[in-house]
């Protein structure tokens, strides 16, 4: 689910970049871009720099906490 921008529509000021996203949330760049590789993470190419919008980190945060509910879950009922 990689996407590529070029339309006028997707304003760059909401995108930004996977190093700046990487300092606000704590991750590495690298693995940001790692988990848009893997489509966990939305990720949107503008020019050749790979950007995010906060919302799409904070959505993967939202999934990654319900997984780690949910295997937890899993595991006490199965312990």
């Amino acid at each position: 689910m990689f996407y590529k921008t070029d339309t006028k529509e997707n304003s760059v000021s909401e995108h930004i970049s996977l190093m700046d996203a990487a300092r606000e949330y704590g991750f590495s760049r690298d693995y940001l871009r790692f988990l848009i590789f893997k489509n966990e993470l939305r990720g949107e190419k503008i020019g050749r720099n790979w950007t995010v919008k906060r919302e799409w980190v904070d959505e993967f945060l939202a999934k990654r906490e319900n997984t780690k509910k949910t295997n937890f879950q899993w595991s006490e009922r199965n312990s």
